[in-house]
């Protein structure tokens, strides 16, 4: 797994900071490289002793979130969260 040192050596730019998984105990620090637009996500422990993980495509965050115990939506699939409609990629 590549340290944020190594992300930047290969070009990636820290983009923003993700508090979502803040209730599993995880914020999400999101890189981009810009000459081709590739993206990292790096799970990050926050306040706790879970491990640092990376995922660079859509089945990696699928895999990661399906460990944390989360509900996992595909692309072009509705969900709902507190009794609202939400179409995987698009606006309520």
């Amino acid at each position: 797994m590549a340290s944020n040192a190594e992300l930047r050596a290969a070009g990636y730019l820290p983009l923003m900071a993700s508090s979502d998984l803040h209730h599993v105990g995880y914020i999400i620090r999101h890189w981009v490289r810009l000459s081709d637009g590739a993206r990292v996500d790096v799970y990050n422990p926050r306040l706790s002793k879970l491990p640092r993980r990376m995922a660079t495509c859509y089945a990696e965050q699928c895999e990661i979130h399906s460990a944390l115990g989360l509900h996992v939506v595909g692309p072009g699939e509705q969900w709902t969260r507190n009794g609202q409609q939400y179409l995987f990629g698009g606006e309520p």
